[in-house]
C-alpha cells in the first residue's frame, strides 16, 4: 500500500468513536495520539520481539498469518531483524518525549508479564468479575 493511501486509512480509522490502532507507524504517530483517549506503549525486550517474529516466522511458513490481510505474507529478512534490534536505540526516546508532551495518559509495559496482569485488570474493572 502506498504511503498517502496508508495514512488516510490510518486517518479514517482514527476519526472513528472508537477505535485501537497497533504498531510503531512513526510518521502517523502525532495524528494517531491527536485523537487518541489512551496509549499502550508495549516496550518489550528486543530479544523478546526477536523471538515472536521468528516464531511467527516458522509457524506460519507459507501460509498468511489469521491476522493479516490476504497476500500479506510475513516478511522477515536481515533488515527486518536489524530493525528490531536497533529499535529501542533508534526510536524509543522519540516516542516516549511524545508521549510525555502529548498531555494523553500512557502507560508503558515491559514485559509479557506487566501486558498480562494489565489485561487482567482491565477486564475486571469491565466486567466487575475476573476472566480466566
Amino acid at each position: 500500500m502506498e504511503k498517502a493511501a496508508f495514512d488516510a486509512l490510518v486517518q479514517t480509522e482514527a476519526s472513528r468513536e472508537d477505535w485501537i490502532i497497533d504498531g510503531n507507524y512513526n510518521r502517523t504517530l502525532p495524528f494517531r495520539l491527536e485523537k487518541a483517549d489512551m496509549v499502550i506503549y508495549l516496550d518489550l525486550p528486543r530479544g523478546s520481539c526477536l523471538w515472536n517474529v521468528l516464531w511467527r516466522a516458522i509457524s506460519h511458513r507459507g501460509q498468511n498469518r489469521p491476522d493479516m490481510a490476504p497476500g500479506c505474507t510475513e516478511k522477515v529478512d536481515w533488515e527486518f531483524l536489524t530493525w528490531i534490534w536497533n529499535f529501542n536505540r533508534t526510536h524509543r526516546e522519540k516516542i516516549l518525549e511524545l508521549l510525555r508532551t502529548s498531555g494523553k495518559p500512557y502507560i508503558v509495559l515491559r514485559s509479557r508479564k506487566e501486558t498480562a496482569r494489565f489485561l487482567d485488570k482491565v477486564a475486571v474493572n469491565h466486567s466487575g468479575k475476573h476472566h480466566d
